[in-house]
């Protein structure tokens, strides 16, 4: 087992802290919905789902929390070394 790491093994089994766990690698509350979701039929003409497919989705919805958090400490900077910058940014706190 991998020092620091709560699970470690391969999705036919795993370990959880040093103990042989029962089932796949799926956690318990998670395998009722897992078995659903592969028993499901695929609807025709749907290709299979990929990494790279995840990745295009969750792409956009990932930079937007990053532009989030860039964006106010970037505009904080500029207007604390801009004219009357104390007023500046009391009228943006408020």
């Amino acid at each position: 087992m991998a020092v620091g790491t709560a699970w470690c093994g391969d999705r036919r089994g795993g370990t959880v802290h040093g103990r042989r766990r029962r089932g796949g690698g799926q956690p318990v509350h998670a395998r009722g919905v897992i078995r659903a979701l592969e028993a499901t039929p695929r609807a025709a003409g749907q290709p299979p789902l990929t990494t790279d497919a995840i990745v295009r989705f969750y792409y956009p919805l990932a930079l937007t929390s990053v532009l989030s958090l860039i964006t106010l400490p970037v505009i904080t900077f500029f207007m604390s070394h801009s004219r009357q910058p104390i007023q500046s940014l009391a009228v943006l706190r408020w």
